[in-house]
């Protein structure tokens, strides 16, 4: 599979400049691979959006993110926390939680942060 770039309209190669590791790429390739997927799943949760459940506990953006890591797993090529959303609520603790809950129970999904 070739990675692409996507714009509203077209779709082109990948140029060989891209500062992308060659390590994440063979990660990312071997998991669109296993996957037969190129989804990747972005995790940028917002407290005024998360249900009633989640808001009691202690870490309430690590409790929403992890289900749905653990749902989507299988079927995607790669996840991508988004680091704005959890500094910017004051939740870096929850993004070390789901950081340290995909390395252990996910290690082959490349992350992209």
């Amino acid at each position: 599979m070739r990675y692409a770039h996507y714009t509203k309209r077209t779709c082109t190669a990948m140029p060989a400049s891209m500062t992308m590791s060659k390590v994440f790429q063979q990660q990312l390739r071997e998991a669109s691979q296993r996957t037969d997927s190129a989804l990747c799943v972005g995790l940028d949760p917002r407290t005024e959006r998360l249900p009633e459940p989640c808001l009691g506990e202690t870490n309430p953006l690590f409790t929403f993110c992890r289900p749905i890591v653990d749902a989507t797993a299988d079927l995607v090529c790669a996840f991508k926390p988004q680091i704005a959303c959890f500094a910017g609520m004051g939740a870096e603790e929850d993004l070390r939680l789901l950081m340290q809950h995909l390395r252990q129970q996910h290690p082959s999904v490349p992350v992209i942060l």
